[in-house]
């Protein structure tokens, strides 16, 4: 007869090999319990919004993947999202390339729209899972 304590031992060897569940959909902004205070970054409502990163650019679904950083170089060998290859007309990138957001503590890639003058967030894809695509997998 197989002892309890086996059984238990087993069960929690097969729940300790299995990995980590994602902590929330990475098409959507980042849980608040995620985010960084950093008083470099914008201040305001903005500061506790997780839809705003550190610049108070707003976020914007996309391709791209919720990837923990500490440092801008972290992010070098990613890309932007998947679907913002094409910026549309009225777009360009406003950050020199993915990096690091001191607050949402993920590498994002920033565009700005010159009709609005809004400022615009998105995870970067790493460069491994790039491919130019007009539509992500978020893409509603």
């Amino acid at each position: 007869m197989i002892g309890f304590s086996f059984i238990l031992g087993a069960l929690a060897t097969f729940v300790l090999a299995l990995p980590p569940a994602p902590l929330y959909s990475t098409c959507d902004y980042p849980p608040s319990y995620l985010i960084s205070k950093d008083p470099t970054c914008a201040q305001g409502a903005a500061a506790d919004d997780p839809r705003f990163n550190c610049h108070g650019a707003r976020f914007v679904r996309s391709a791209g993947f919720y990837m923990r950083c500490d440092d801008h170089s972290d992010c070098y060998r990613n890309r932007e999202p998947n679907d913002w290859c094409h910026l549309p007309e009225f777009f360009h990138w406003s950050f020199g390339g993915c990096h690091c957001d001191k607050k949402i503590r993920s590498c994002v890639m920033e565009r700005k729209n010159d009709f609005t003058k809004e400022y615009q967030w998105a995870y970067c894809t790493p460069q491994r899972e790039f491919t130019c695509n007009a539509l992500g997998r978020c893409s509603s």
